[in-house]
């Protein structure tokens, strides 16, 4: 995982002495011979232009590494996306920048307005810590523009917030939002601790007035959430709304290590409105991605028929100290998870994901623990076309719209997304338009160019937040268009009356008291009969998602007879059941080293610790490290006991057996 670190003192006396040799600071884009590792920086796309802001840099100078520590990016970049270009020749500009020198900072893009905002993010060591302050972006148009501190309406609100980093980025068209993040000492003047801040904080792009909310968005109790990745949904229902993707819940007490806490499982997902803060929880199917995930790269691409796919790509699982090397896409509304082919550059967490043209993902920077080894990508940039899901070297501005590759589009061809078992009936009548969309014979034009990226949302505005000041013309085009719309609803509603009536069906035609839903005819376009990154099947149906929490002491369960503990996973409102045979899971021998939150092995090769030292990377192999063993195998070769983790339980009516549990 990476993180920052103070500046060593050796470091300090090499940069001097550079200093003093060449008269100038390091450049902020190396030529392709010098650029070695470029992380933690962030990037937003207005008009025909990438910006990159903040990172931390490492680079050659003349052909030597000065110290195994970054350099902080004083410039922001801008790549023009209005033409095609090749990353290993690829003009990147510099425009200076006045304001702080930060890494891992959150931004907020106000499209209509031609600029974005920078908020968060550490500065590296700690070191030259300034006051707390909104900074703003003006573009020009041309890929430059100008830096300037945005003063808030409410100061005394905004004095009593605190900077963080590692907090989840995402904006509607008027709003953005941070949820969660770390306070730390490199964060914020005055601190010596690692502090989880619970809840988010809003800012009106409009009215320049700042929220603070407690309101727990994060899936368990203690209202916390790292490394996470939020995206913005914004023609799902009248407000559109917000999904959260991967990272931790760390607690509220202790120093935290970054990776502290339940991880949030890329399965069972959390939602909510960005009007009213409702959360839903919804389950997904497919090859879902393996986790503890956090820092990933998330991307959202509207689709032509009402939906929604989202690029994931990478990050860190900070419990076992590696970094993934993979890619996937979420496909809604159908909720199903497909596997991409694995990217080129190897294995990467600290980097940043936008939309460049109309069906490409940029990937920009990142490293494998190291950040002294040359990147296998030119420049730290990556290339992915999602229609014909291939990497690519290359961008291609002419590209045609987006449309799903054949395999997604077969899925909701067949008619698989009847298949959905749908978390609640309001969960479902929030997709119902998508949903309408994907059933009909219509097919609406593409939303076109649109960038939007994990930090922040540029997508099409969403006007349920303005419809009171539309022009006349608005309320002609709504007449006109209502009997379309009239239509779309009968059908949705119709869909949704189907559904309901075959789920009553199947519980009517239950036969015992445990409830074991039919196989699905749906399947994930990739998926095969066993999960090609940990080698274990999937999870078959029947099994219940659950967390896992053992207690420390006997009296600590809920009676004597010895049954564990079972609380809710990721999710909102999410039930569970306490089911037949609990009483078998216990957990794993403990660990003097590192504890293991879900059930092993991965297959691959040892974990080859690095240097300690600036941002106590790892290095050797990128697999999963193989945990040892519990002595005891059941009869189908896998661990009898389940440590502390997400697990997966079935009941024992379902198969015979006396134990519960289901591998992941």
């Amino acid at each position: 995982m990476l993180q920052g670190r103070p500046t060593s003192t050796a470091r300090l006396l090499a940069l001097i002495g550079l200093g003093c040799s060449l008269g100038a600071a390091l450049p902020d884009v190396p030529t392709p011979d010098s650029f070695l590792r470029r992380v933690w920086a962030k990037a937003t796309v207005l008009g025909d232009y990438v910006y990159i802001d903040g990172g931390e840099l490492t680079q050659l100078v003349d052909g030597k590494l000065l110290s195994g520590d970054a350099d902080v990016v004083n410039s922001t970049l801008s790549i023009d996306v209005s033409t095609s270009w090749k990353t290993t020749s690829v003009a990147i500009r510099t425009i200076p920048k006045p304001g702080p020198t930060k890494s891992d900072v959150g931004l907020w893009t106000d499209t209509a307005a031609g600029a974005f905002y920078s908020w968060g993010g550490r500065w590296l060591g700690g070191k030259n810590i300034t006051k707390n302050a909104l900074w703003k972006f003006t573009a020009d148009g041309k890929g430059g523009g100008t830096w300037a501190v945005e003063e808030p309406a409410n100061p005394t609100l905004f004095n009593g917030l605190h900077q963080t980093e590692y907090g989840a980025f995402v904006n509607t068209d008027s709003t953005g939002f941070v949820i969660g993040g770390v306070l730390h000492f490199w964060t914020e003047l005055d601190h010596s601790t690692a502090d989880p801040i619970p809840g988010m904080a809003a800012f009106d792009m409009k009215t320049k007035l700042w929220q603070n909310g407690t309101t727990n968005f994060s899936p368990y109790d203690t209202g916390t959430l790292n490394q996470a990745t939020a995206l913005h949904l914004p023609s799902v229902g009248a407000d559109g709304l917000i999904i959260v993707l991967g990272g931790y819940a760390p607690p509220t007490t202790g120093d935290l290590n970054q990776s502290d806490g339940p991880p949030l499982d890329l399965r069972n997902l959390t939602m909510f409105n960005p009007q009213t803060k409702t959360k839903y929880w919804q389950i997904a199917t497919g090859t879902v991605p393996p986790t503890p995930r956090g820092q990933a790269c998330t991307v959202v691409f509207p689709t032509s028929d009402g939906g929604y796919d989202i690029f994931l790509f990478g990050g860190v699982d900070g419990r076992h100290k590696f970094n993934h090397e993979d890619a996937y896409i979420l496909s809604l509304p159908g909720f199903i998870w497909t596997k991409l082919p694995d990217p080129p550059g190897g294995p990467r967490s600290g980097h940043t994901c936008v939309r460049v043209g109309k069906r490409q993902v940029l990937s920009i920077g990142g490293a494998d623990g190291s950040r002294t080894d040359a990147d296998k990508a030119p420049q730290g940039l990556l290339l992915f076309d999602m229609t014909t899901m291939e990497w690519k070297d290359s961008y291609d501005a002419s590209a045609a719209d987006y449309e799903r590759a054949a395999s997604l589009q077969n899925w909701y061809s067949n008619g698989s997304l009847d298949t959905v078992d749908w978390s609640t009936d309001e969960v479902q009548k929030l997709f119902a338009a998508a949903v309408s969309a994907t059933t009909s014979d219509s097919n609406p034009t593409s939303t076109g160019n649109t960038a939007t990226s994990n930090t922040a949302d540029t997508s099409t505005a969403d006007t349920s937040t303005s419809s009171s000041s539309s022009p006349p013309v608005g309320a002609i085009v709504g007449g006109v268009m209502g009997g379309i719309a009239a239509v779309a609803i009968v059908v949705a509603a119709s869909w949704v009356l189907v559904r309901r009536h075959r789920k009553q069906q199947q519980q009517q035609n239950a036969t015992t008291t445990t409830t074991t839903k039919p196989p699905s005819t749906g399947t994930s376009p990739t998926a095969t009969a066993t999960d090609t990154f940990t080698g274990i099947e999937p999870i078959p149906d029947g099994y219940v998602h659950g967390y896992y929490t053992p207690p420390p002491e006997p009296k600590n369960h809920d009676d004597d007879t010895g049954r564990p503990v079972i609380s809710e996973v990721a999710g909102a409102g999410h039930e569970y059941t306490e089911l037949p045979g609990a009483g078998g899971i216990t957990q794993y021998p403990s660990s003097e080293t590192t504890t293991y939150p879900y059930p092993y092995p991965y297959p691959g090769g040892e974990l080859g610790y690095g240097d300690p030292g600036f941002g106590g990377h790892f290095g050797g192999s990128s697999s999963p490290p193989a945990p040892p063993l519990p002595a005891e195998l059941g009869p189908d070769g896998r661990p009898s006991e389940l440590e502390q983790g997400a697990y997966y339980a079935r009941p024992a009516e379902l198969d015979g057996t006396t134990s519960a549990g289901g591998w992941r």
